[in-house]
């Protein structure tokens, strides 16, 4: 067994140079001790292993001196809840597992957090969240599957916001600028690869390879990518095998409410290999807003239509 061993040093991550204490941890107990008295500039340093336990921080890094948390992937964080519940901002979560659990990994009042290199799996619900004003965190080169294990429904890969029956005194849960890059979403992703709700705005979704055997149709969860968020970039995507749609776009809010959601969002360089009758692209309320776009450079293979736009 490791001991728990600090470290005063200066590493650089990302061109920034980090200077604070290594946390090497190998026990439960470890880690929750570095978890609760972390500093900016610290690393928490995972051994192989399976970590269970409520395992949380509200620790925050900043700009300059990220709190980093990294493992191999056989540093495994499960728990019976959420395998990992980030209440902090500018951390660097790498390398490890977030796995047989109720959720994988939950931000909540979280920034500039950088999930990267992580795999996600076997949750009984989603993968990756982002909620209560979570803004400019990044989620790259990550593998998700085996979301929605026992509630189909609500086991999406990666989910930003909050359908609005959850927001705080009506008001939009602002999950913005979120970037999801280079990951690969599926197989066995019950919900949607991705779900961006209705009052999130301005991300980026670039670069993904999603798989969509086990699809659920429990809550219409048939598409790869559903978006109900504004202002959105999708680009780069590869998609293969759904239900029914690529990518869906539609708007969420109540009719009386005076306001619409799903505009202005731009697809192009995407790729759909459907063995699907529906839609690459389908747009289900295009006629409330006529902003988004879809380029010419989006391709289609294996059944299905291009766009209804």
């Amino acid at each position: 067994m490791l001991c728990p061993v600090k470290i005063l040093g200066i590493v650089v991550v990302l061109g920034v140079s980090v200077q604070g204490v290594v946390h090497q941890v190998s026990t439960v107990s470890q880690l929750k001790n570095a978890l609760s008295s972390v500093n900016p500039g610290d690393i928490i340093r995972l051994a192989a292993g399976t970590y269970k336990a409520g395992l949380n921080s509200d620790r925050n890094g900043t700009a300059t001196n990220p709190i980093i948390m990294e493992g191999p992937a056989d540093a495994i964080l499960t728990n019976t809840n959420y395998a990992f519940h980030l209440l902090g901002s500018y951390w660097i979560l790498r390398g490890f597992t977030a796995a047989n659990g109720k959720k994988g990994i939950v931000v909540d009042y979280g920034g500039h957090n950088i999930l990267e290199n992580l795999t996600v799996r076997d949750l009984e619900e989603e993968g990756i969240h982002f909620r209560f004003f979570s803004s400019d965190n990044i989620v790259r080169n990550c593998k998700v599957y085996n979301t929605g294990t026992k509630r189909p429904g609500y086991g999406e890969g990666i989910y930003i916001g909050q359908d609005r029956g959850k927001w705080v005194n009506n008001q939009p849960d602002k999950c913005d600028r979120i970037q999801i890059i280079n990951n690969t979403i599926g197989p066995n992703c019950a919900g949607e690869g991705i779900d961006i709700k209705e009052g999130t705005c301005c991300g980026l979704i670039k670069g993904n390879y999603f798989d969509g055997h086990g699809l659920s149709d429990v809550n219409s969860d048939d598409s790869w990518v559903d978006v109900k968020g504004d202002s959105y970039i999708v680009e780069d995507n590869r998609g293969y095998w759904t239900l029914e749609d690529g990518f869906q776009v539609r708007d969420h809010m109540p009719v009386d409410s005076g306001i619409v959601s799903g505009c202005n969002n731009v697809f192009r360089r995407n790729h759909c290999d459907m063995y699907a009758s529906g839609y690459c692209i389908y747009f289900a309320n295009k006629g409330k807003c006529a902003s988004n776009t879809v380029e010419d450079s989006n391709t289609l293979t294996n059944g299905g239509q291009m766009t209804n736009l």
